[in-house]
């Protein structure tokens, strides 16, 4: 994960207050993730959640333990 940090060429950043997202709002989020992961062969980082990979698999944990 470090060097494919150190590799990177861009870095994008979606800001979104979530208590204001409804259900449609949340399906385009889905979709772009899935975008910048796959086409774009990068990672996300989604705060409160974790690291997932371009197949959109969690690879850190970074919430609350899994109950």
């Amino acid at each position: 994960m470090a060097d494919f940090l150190q590799n990177s060429r861009q870095v994008l950043s979606i800001g979104l207050r979530p208590d204001l997202l409804n259900d449609d709002a949340w399906e385009l989020l889905d979709q772009t993730q899935a975008f910048i992961a796959g086409r774009l062969d990068g990672i996300l980082a989604i705060t409160g959640d974790g690291v997932y990979d371009r197949d959109l698999q969690l690879r850190v944990h970074l919430g609350e333990s899994p109950t």
